[in-house]
């Protein structure tokens, strides 16, 4: 499984993904830290940028943190 490193960022100005290096970004959300809508909003802006669908995409850890540890799955396998 790839896995990338994502620091979220609720409450933004605007919705972008930014790269910080190799396996880490930035994900910058309008929507605010609350009932898990920002982790949402950041899966399905993560999905479009990396091109796949957001069922793809897993919270390994961080679920109520900034920093995300995110799983990146390819259909029924792994992506490696």
């Amino acid at each position: 499984m790839k896995k990338l490193t994502v620091e979220v960022v609720p409450g933004a100005k605007t919705n972008e993904v930014l790269e910080r290096g190799k396996g880490k970004l930035k994900v910058r959300v309008e929507v605010p830290a609350s009932a898990g809508k920002a982790n949402k909003s950041a899966i399905e802006l993560l999905a479009f940028y990396l091109g796949i669908k957001k069922n793809q995409l897993v919270i390994l850890s961080g679920e109520k943190s900034r920093i995300k540890k995110i799983g990146v799955l390819k259909k029924d396998k792994v992506l490696n």
